[in-house]
């Protein structure tokens, strides 16, 4: 074999070799990132379990206080009706009794001067 044909053996050899090189450093690049993405799996995995108790709680709180905004929005209405209620009543209770009550000072008013001018005569 002459010089021509080992350098290129030579060269095909360091070829291979650097490719070896290359293939190996990219078989660790993609076990590195693996090795990544199963640690990431397993942190979200986990936080998935710590989290997942806590918006469920969160949930029944809210629905609790849904509740209790039911609650306390039922009890405004019926006090705004009982107010309403006493209200009217006594507006009622003014217009009924106010002129009776006008008429009787009226007429013991009136009873009044009628007795001072019969009084007054005799």
């Amino acid at each position: 074999m002459n010089a021509v044909a080992w350098v290129a053996v030579a060269g095909v050899v360091v070829l291979i070799i650097v490719l070896s090189v290359v293939v190996a450093v990219l078989y660790r690049a993609v076990a590195i990132l693996g090795q990544a993405i199963d640690n990431v799996t397993m942190d979200v995995a986990e936080l998935r379990d710590q989290t997942l108790p806590a918006l469920h709680e969160a949930r029944r709180a809210l629905k609790s206080v849904e509740g209790q905004a039911a609650k306390a929005d039922a009890l405004l209405d019926a006090a705004t009706s009982l107010t309403l209620t006493a209200d009217n009543a006594s507006k009622f209770a003014q217009r009924v009794v106010s002129n009776p009550v006008i008429k009787v000072f009226a007429f013991l008013s009136g009873t009044k001067r009628a007795a001072v001018k019969l009084r007054k005569t005799d």
